[in-house]
């Protein structure tokens, strides 16, 4: 307890009064509900906010296992995300250091050894498929990107009966808040009594995937805007407002034209790259799939909202120097861009503002703009490849699975999620308390893309040419959507079949 109040201490300056109360309070009863006291136990995990009471409480199983290991599969760090679920120690980082206590935490309480294998992300979807078909029982969990690639979605997997349905599994509670009830809602599929994967907090990369934009303070200030902050508090934070945002960030600066040069002047109203381009799709508030009555998936988007969306979004991405498509080369790279200041806008995960610390200029952040007043809320896709958790069918023991991820998922909800919101995003990131405010906006509108995690529209197929015509300025989409709708309903009818047997 000492090393680890030594830890806690070094990081008090950037929590709130509460933590040092409950830091106090945890030092003079010890450890409970069956920890040993010399053990970090869930009540020793600082959360970093003044919110217990606000949190379910949880009841944890009274099992302990024989010391056994408890495997896990993971992706490796990619494109600088931190999808790690296993640290070594604690360095005095409020964020690393929660990780750490959680995991042991876990270890003590359920009597086991937490072991993470990591492979690349373009070597997982082979990996799972090969472990599994081969009936190894090396692994507990496996966490699996939604979607990766052009024609992969995590469903698929589900659908040739590689993985338990996690409803089989009471000791996992979906329904509680410790679980993404986005991707829950929308996993579900059919009779809605299926589910295949979760997506929680216990993996990092979850957290710092939602997608949205990034802007220069200095520079709206400087051509005399409005902060977009307010719009965004009184809903009118709309595409048409950021296009006024975008034609007034272009400016050639000397430059003979907005030709992309590294050495070059110019600056861009707005740059991203095509996911951020689908993301504004989604942030307008359509949705790829959706169900009918009777709970059945089809295709959603054969309408004129959804064509009146992507015209008026390819509309505002067809003038050169109001939009840069970058994401060719680390030069040409649409956070380089922004990075060094030659960028009003730009459109990008959570994960980005970690490349901006060092960023001259003040920066903030807002969700993605809705379609137009009237639409009711914000909507934030995050990466499509980000790690949900399954359980292969090879795993001889999924209650023990079940017990130990539900545990996790509760105490990462509860001690890591706000080590990562509260403190790490808000206090070492972000710069001043509107985009704060946004953060909060941003992190509780999650979308969940199931055509993507079923494969059903993939990637490289209707998803991926609808972005990339927007992109280009082209919003005539009608034909993209004739050309791939029988396929898209034949994947439909493939997975729903497969589910049934």
């Amino acid at each position: 307890m000492k090393k680890i109040l030594l830890a806690l201490l070094a990081a008090a300056a950037m929590l709130p009064a509460p933590f040092l109360a409950s830091c106090s309070q945890q030092n003079e009863t010890g450890g409970n509900d069956g920890f040993k006291n010399d053990a970090a136990s869930p009540d020793d995990i600082s959360n970093g906010r003044d919110a217990p009471e606000t949190h379910e409480e949880y009841e944890f199983p009274d099992i302990v296992y024989d010391g056994s290991d408890f495997s896990i599969l993971n992706v490796k760090p990619i494109w600088g995300y931190t999808p790690t679920i296993l640290v070594e120690e604690q360095i005095g980082d409020f964020l690393n250091d929660a990780i750490y206590m959680r995991n042991i935490a876990i270890e003590e309480k359920f009597g086991i050894n937490l072991k993470e294998t990591s492979f690349e992300m373009s070597e997982i979807e082979k990996k799972i498929r090969t472990v599994i078909m081969a009936g190894d029982d090396s692994y507990d969990v496996m966490y699996c990107p939604i979607s990766n690639g052009t024609a992969f979605g995590i469903g698929f997997f589900a659908a040739d009966g590689l993985l338990y349905n996690l409803f089989d599994i009471p000791e996992l509670q979906l329904e509680k808040e410790w679980w993404d009830k986005t991707a829950l809602k929308e996993g579900k599929i059919g009779s809605g009594n299926e589910m295949y994967f979760a997506m929680s907090d216990i993996n990092l990369y979850a957290m710092q995937s939602p997608i949205c934009m990034f802007f220069n303070e200095n520079m709206i200030k400087n051509i005399g805007l409005d902060l977009p902050y307010n719009a965004v508090k009184n809903g009118k934070w709309t595409l048409d407002e950021f296009h006024k945002y975008s034609k007034a960030g272009a400016a050639l600066n000397g430059d003979d034209s907005f030709d992309f040069s590294q050495s070059g002047n110019s600056i861009y109203g707005y740059t991203t790259w095509g996911e951020g381009v689908s993301a504004m799709i989604i942030g307008a508030g359509e949705k790829y799939i959706s169900a009918d009555d009777e709970k059945a998936p089809y295709l959603a988007i054969e309408n004129g909202r959804f064509y009146n969306v992507c015209d008026k979004i390819a509309d505002m991405l067809h003038a050169p120097g109001e939009f840069e498509y970058a994401n060719s080369s680390a030069e040409h790279h649409y956070e380089a861009i922004f990075r060094s200041g030659r960028a009003l806008f730009m459109t990008a995960e959570l994960k980005a503002a970690d490349g901006l610390r060092e960023f001259d200029d003040t920066f903030g952040i807002v969700p993605m703009p809705k379609y137009d007043s009237n639409q009711d809320s914000y909507h934030t896709m995050f990466s499509r490849e980000s790690p949900a958790a399954i359980i292969p069918v090879t795993n001889a023991d999924p209650s023990k699975a079940g017990v130990i991820m539900d545990a996790m998922a509760y105490l990462s909800h509860r001690d890591v999620t706000p080590a990562f919101f509260d403190v790490t995003m808000s206090q070492k990131r972000l710069r001043n308390e509107e985009s704060i405010d946004m953060l909060k906006i941003v992190r509780d509108t999650k979308f969940f893309n199931v055509g993507l995690a079923y494969g059903w529209i993939n990637g490289g197929e209707l998803y991926g040419e609808i972005s990339m015509s927007v992109s280009g300025g082209n919003g005539a989409i009608a034909s993209i959507i004739e050309k791939y709708k029988d396929s898209v309903k034949t994947k439909i009818d493939a997975t729903m079949n497969a589910m049934k047997n």
